[in-house]
């Protein structure tokens, strides 16, 4: 089914603005808890409506960024602005799996943010 819905969702987050969905921000919150090395203690959580963008690779996708402040070895880093890309095969960030942790894609001025509260409560 998932399938069926992919190019219905890429349809619609690029013809007009629209915020994430329930189950995007969800799927977004399993994708952290399963990739970063300390997903517990994240400040500054926002995540951006869907949108089309250009990754650091050159690389054209449409993606949510999500914007946060990560932890490593007891200190904050600062700010992180990551894209999600959701694909059949599930969600993928290849800027990180490239060593990319914050990418230029999701620096445009013109993305729509808004706060992400459960990204900063994983438990």
């Amino acid at each position: 089914m998932f399938l069926l819905l992919l190019p219905l969702l890429l349809i619609t987050t690029s013809a007009e603005a629209r915020p994430a969905t329930k189950a995007e921000r969800a799927a977004i919150v399993e994708w952290f808890k399963t990739n970063l090395k300390d997903p517990y203690d994240l400040r500054s959580t926002r995540i951006a409506e869907p949108a089309a963008v250009v990754t650091d690779r050159g690389r054209r996708m449409e993606a949510i960024c999500v914007e946060f402040n990560p932890r490593n070895n007891g200190s904050y880093v600062g700010i992180i602005r990551t894209p999600i890309e959701f694909t059949p095969a599930g969600l993928r960030n290849q800027e990180w799996d490239a060593g990319i942790y914050s990418s230029a894609a999701c620096k445009r001025p013109d993305l729509v943010w808004s706060d992400f509260p459960e990204l900063g409560r994983i438990r």
